[in-house]
């Protein structure tokens, strides 16, 4: 049998890295409820609005994406994309309000109070924001405009 290549073995070793890091974030999409936004809320425009980058947010499964989101309000909707743009499966979202249905929610495993939201067109997906990103949402678009989505 031939001798491989001195090079293959690293090379090899990235590729596997990769492929685990890509299959690892597509099972976290998946589960999360990500992809399941995507498939009715892709953001198919520039977002124009207010935007907060390295923020938090909860999903289903305890899905949680620490500091890894840019998280955009403004008068028609929400917006999440992934604050660097290496993650598969995670196409950025753009959520009108007129589909969210908010609540303050209080937990202890939560870290506190947060902002649920759900989907009633993706029944099954729940976000969950911070508090203080929650107030600086409200400070952008009007606390009014929140409020007519609550529970």
């Amino acid at each position: 049998m031939n001798q491989l290549p001195p090079w293959i073995v690293p090379f090899l070793g990235v590729a596997w890295l990769l492929l685990v890091w890509c299959g690892t974030l597509i099972v976290v999409a998946r589960l999360g409820g990500w992809i399941a936004l995507a498939a009715r809320y892709r953001a198919t425009d520039r977002f124009e609005g207010h935007r907060w980058h390295f923020q938090d947010a909860g999903f289903r499964w305890w899905s949680n994406y620490g500091k890894a989101l840019t998280v955009g309000a403004n008068g028609e909707g929400l917006y999440l994309a992934i604050t660097i743009p290496i993650f598969p499966a995670h196409p950025p979202l753009f959520i009108p309000w007129s589909e969210t249905k908010m609540e303050m929610k209080h937990s202890f495993w939560q870290g506190g109070d947060y902002l649920e939201i759900r989907f009633p067109e993706v029944p099954t997906t729940v976000v969950k924001l911070r508090k203080k990103l929650a107030a600086k949402i409200a400070a952008a678009v009007g606390p009014e405009m929140l409020q007519q989505q609550t529970v």
